[in-house]
């Protein structure tokens, strides 16, 4: 599986736990329920966020950009 699609994959999950809402989740839970390790959750994270499709809130709570 490519870079890419992990990272389709993780925003996709990010849609479905929220509901497809503006509702903070954990990033963590993400990644566990991808089984991805934390560094690589956080790589994603730090990757979307700079492509404007996710926020970061606080601590381990990210929320869909809008």
């Amino acid at each position: 599986m490519s870079v890419s699609d992990v990272r389709d994959l993780f925003l996709r999950k990010l849609y479905d736990m929220s509901k497809g809402k503006i509702t903070p989740v954990a990033r963590y839970e993400i990644g566990k329920e991808l089984s991805l390790p934390n560094d690589e959750t956080d790589a994603i994270v730090t990757e979307l966020e700079a492509a404007g499709k996710i926020k970061k809130v606080a601590g381990n709570w990210i929320l869909l950009a809008v």
